[in-house]
């Protein structure tokens, strides 16, 4: 950092460190990132890494990019699917600080012109967050329920959706971005799931 450089290159650079060490060092590397005025390639095995420090996204295999932009871009492309583990399969979402509630710990957060309610955050309006959302807590329904303890109901439309070893990948839109839900074929086929499908994503 004395030198000035114009590239940060980290290869690995956690790999070798033990659970705490590397839990202590993220949230450096994570403000390292933000206050610097210098590119920084970090080279990494670890999803979680990843998750922490990326904003752009090269994903290589056997000496080919295979895929390349945006964090969640990259993640919510079926490019990932075989890199992440099935009860890893998620969405990462960029969102900000809409609103806290004045009377419960729950923070609101702006997904395009929808909003979803989380535990309150220490975060002031207007903050950018980036979410990530387990395919597997996504429900789908047709209508939006009513009288229910579910905070969340975000009304979505239907990409696509992929068989995946007895599952049902479905990818939604929401607010222009991807949202990924696993359902059972038994659920696909009742629900008449097809790409343009206009359904409520819990």
């Amino acid at each position: 950092m004395l030198t000035a450089p114009e590239l940060l290159l980290l290869d690995e650079p956690l790999a070798s460190l033990d659970i705490p060490r590397k839990r202590e060092l993220l949230p450096y590397l994570q403000r390292l990132t933000r206050e610097i005025n210098i590119p920084m390639l970090y080279v990494s095995h670890s999803l979680d890494e990843i998750l922490h420090l990326a904003d752009r996204v090269m994903v290589l295999e056997n000496g080919q990019v295979k895929a390349f932009g945006a964090l969640e871009e990259v993640w919510g492309s079926s490019v990932m699917n075989p890199w992440l583990p099935k009860e890893q399969q998620s969405s990462i979402l960029k969102v900000t600080v809409l609103e806290h509630h004045p009377h419960y710990a729950m923070t609101a957060l702006a997904l395009g012109d929808q909003h979803l309610w989380v535990n309150k955050l220490d975060e002031p309006l207007q903050a950018a967050l980036r979410i990530r959302i387990q395919a597997s807590d996504v429900s789908l329904v047709l209508q939006p329920p009513q009288q229910t303890s579910i905070r969340n109901v975000l009304r979505a439309k239907v990409v696509n959706s992929y068989d995946d070893n007895g599952q049902v990948e479905v990818e939604l839109e929401v607010g222009g971005k991807t949202l990924w839900a696993r359902i059972s074929p038994w659920a696909r086929d009742e629900l008449v799931i097809k790409p343009g499908l206009w359904l409520y994503a819990n």
